[in-house]
């Protein structure tokens, strides 16, 4: 890895609500396997998982199972 690429912790966590530091978040999680989860953008409590074929489902998590909502 590109030593210059690497961040001090002081820098990073200065770049956390930036435009920057979303990106680099983004690019983190979209770099972990599958399925991904994230926040429904307009239903509180509800997440969305993404599976690697780029299916979307909308769902809520009971205890540590991710139950789909009924349409």
């Amino acid at each position: 890895m590109d030593q210059r690429a690497l961040l001090s912790l002081s820098e990073a966590i200065a770049t956390v609500g930036s435009n920057t530091g979303r990106a680099r978040l983004r690019a983190y999680l979209d770099s972990q396997p599958f399925p991904h989860f994230e926040a429904h953008p307009d239903l509180p409590g509800v997440f969305i998982r993404i599976d690697v074929d780029g299916k979307q489902t909308e769902g809520k998590f009971t205890g540590k199972q991710f139950v789909p909502l009924e349409k």
